[in-house]
């Protein structure tokens, strides 16, 4: 069994560096609030975007499921279920991610 050596094609030499690399500004208490309050925000819209889907997604179901008139009782129970559900989870992600200010 032979061993092909497949071998790398020569590549330019790296220019030398001339000058120091860049440095990123040290991290002050204002970078830090600031970057936490971006994210925080950030992290706060993401829930609020969630939680509107949700409820559009509620809405399409229902009326989706909305041609059956004698079951309009079990599908308004569904709606206030899922409704309500989906309020404890967008209130438990927006108490996990306080507003700041």
């Amino acid at each position: 069994m032979s061993a092909s050596v497949t071998h790398a094609p020569d590549l330019p030499a790296a220019a030398p560096l001339t000058a120091a690399p860049p440095t990123a500004a040290p991290l002050t208490a204002a970078r830090l609030t600031s970057a936490a309050t971006a994210d925080r925000q950030f992290q706060r819209q993401a829930i609020t975007e969630h939680f509107l889907t949700a409820l559009e997604d509620v809405v399409w179901r229902y009326r989706a499921l909305s041609g059956h008139p004698e079951h309009a009782d079990l599908y308004a129970e569904v709606v206030t279920a899922e409704v309500a559900h989906q309020l404890a989870v967008a209130r438990g992600a927006l108490h996990r991610h306080p507003s700041v200010g």
